[in-house]
């Protein structure tokens, strides 16, 4: 769930929220999901960071077609 959206520029938002949990139902609230979206029909994801706080690791996903 995002809990900010800023603009980058016309074609990428940047996004600053709680990753959902595990099992898809509800939040994890010890993951902090930072990502940014290509907004340009159609939408993309470009980049996902993880950042756990529990594990203090994080995990980073990128678009790569």
């Amino acid at each position: 769930m995002s809990t900010y959206i800023h603009p980058i520029d016309d074609d990428n938002l940047l996004t600053i929220g709680i990753a959902g949990g595990a099992d898809g139902l509800g939040l994890d609230w010890s993951i902090t999901q930072v990502s940014l979206f290509n907004v340009v029909t159609p939408v993309i994801l470009v980049y996902r960071i993880l950042f756990h706080s529990r594990l203090r690791t994080s995990m980073i996903t990128a678009r790569t077609s």
